[in-house]
């Protein structure tokens, strides 16, 4: 069979436009499921609509060569991957269209009646689609591993969710289908030049930060591959003419013995690699850990500290200290990262003073990048479940900024944002930074770096 699947992107960017973003890393979940697929012998095509324009007669001639579509639904993205179902269904009102993501795992007969589709996956999607194409040859949905379905204008479900516990056994994702888009992009610049894709090492995470909805649908329970089927898959991502590599877990260090043994592999089988760790936690820094994958090719490394604030941390059950921060950061450029980090403006308590402990904070730390957020409840997450429970935000608010507007916190959008500019200028415009990374820019050869901040600062208003 023929399959095509679309990754949307976000609806504060316009679908039907010439305008295009410079996207962090491929959208791995559709990548697993083309995996599946390609091992059975199908053959799938991928689209990344945030990188690449959508246009009707693109869209015509992609469908004429499909049997089935998939679309990709993050809540971020819903309008726009339901115009490209609409767009779809326009050109074929026939073809069999099914979405997954994490809107279909929140809400999976709501999205499939709305959306206009004939199936969704609720969850981790590879068993299901181990099963889909002998089902869709025998007209019989029934059988597939969770999925929801309309069956004559009913919606139906299948068996019950499967997923892998050995996650060694999932094919590997056939990174090739992605590699004419340009990945590796933070806020829309570049700061490392390789070609990258990325891999996810790891399911799960132990943690349960309250803004972040991610446990939800990956859940809590960590699994991890083993370091031998990671090294096997980065030979053939450099097979496939990559020279960087994104680690995109969400706890890619929490367990030391393996995050060495696959530094050690890359450095026994001399693989040349440009490498980027997100979301690394400052509780995890380690002096021999981070030589070893600066030795390997780990050039950047990014972490969520989210406030300069002790209590705040609290709130959020970051279970991290600012002493631990602090050292992670300054352990990280000692051993030669570029170094990442994100803050968070907003929580419900917080006051001015609050804010200034923050940016001071992030002031301190020999970090390159910063992004500074305003606190936002996600649908999912523990605060946006809290405060839905008390009527404060309704059902179909997916996304709500705590700002005083929302009943959420002390100080009104527009001073958050107000904070937020304050925040990016006091960082910035720092003589100490500026010279800083005037100096380790020329250094390093890449004056592209030194724009690192403009793009923040131009955005907002």
């Amino acid at each position: 069979m023929r399959f095509i699947f679309f990754y949307p992107p976000g609806d504060e960017e316009a679908l039907e436009t010439d305008k295009t973003s410079s996207p962090f890393a491929p959208p791995l979940g559709v990548l697993y499921l083309a995996g599946m697929l390609e091992e059975q012998g199908h053959n799938v095509k991928v689209v990344d609509a945030r990188v690449e324009k959508i246009t009707e007669e693109k869209l015509k001639t992609l469908v004429a060569s499909a049997d089935a579509v998939g679309v990709s639904i993050p809540t971020f993205s819903l309008k726009n991957a339901y115009r490209i179902i609409e767009m779809v269904r326009e050109i074929d009102k026939d073809i069999f269209i099914i979405g997954g993501g994490p809107h279909c795992f929140l809400f999976p007969k709501e999205t499939l009646s709305s959306l206009k589709m004939d199936a969704v996956v609720q969850g981790e999607g590879e068993k299901a689609m181990q099963s889909l194409p002998n089902a869709l040859k025998n007209h019989d949905l029934s059988m597939v591993p969770g999925i929801y379905y309309v069956d004559k204008d009913e919606i139906k479900k299948g068996k019950p969710l499967e997923v892998y516990e050995n996650l060694d056994l999932i094919p590997f994702p056939p990174h090739h289908l992605t590699k004419k888009y340009d990945y590796g992009y933070i806020s829309g610049f570049k700061p490392l030049k390789a070609r990258f894709t990325a891999m996810i090492t790891s399911r799960g995470c132990p943690y349960r930060c309250k803004f972040c909805s991610r446990d939800l649908f990956i859940g809590r329970r960590y699994r991890q591959r083993s370091a031998k089927n990671v090294i096997e898959e980065i030979e053939t991502i450099v097979d496939q003419g990559y020279n960087g590599i994104i680690f995109v877990d969400d706890n890619f260090l929490l367990n030391k013995k393996r995050t060495m043994d696959i530094m050690d592999g890359i450095i026994k089988e001399e693989l040349d690699l440009t490498m980027i760790v997100e979301g690394a936690r400052a509780d995890n820094a380690d002096p021999e850990l981070y030589q070893k994958m600066y030795d390997a090719g780990v050039k950047l490394i990014s972490y969520g500290i989210e406030s300069g604030n002790q209590d705040v941390l609290d709130f959020y059950n970051k279970r991290i200290t600012l002493d631990q921060a602090r050292y992670a950061v300054h352990l990280a450029h000692k051993t030669g990262f570029f170094t990442v980090a994100t803050f968070i403006l907003g929580a419900p308590f917080e006051t001015k003073q609050h804010f200034k402990k923050t940016i001071e904070f992030a002031s301190s730390l020999p970090l390159d990048f910063v992004e500074f957020y305003i606190l936002e409840y996600r649908v999912g997450s523990q605060l946006w479940k809290e405060a839905a429970s008390k009527g404060i935000i309704q059902k179909k608010e997916f996304f709500v900024k705590a700002c005083r507007e929302n009943n959420l916190g002390a100080f009104t959008l527009s001073e958050l944002e107000n904070w937020r500019k304050k925040a990016y200028i006091k960082f910035y415009l720092r003589p100490s930074y500026l010279l800083k990374e005037v100096m380790g820019l020329l250094k390093k050869g890449n004056i592209d770096l030194l724009k690192a901040g403009i793009p923040l600062m131009t955005k907002l208003k």
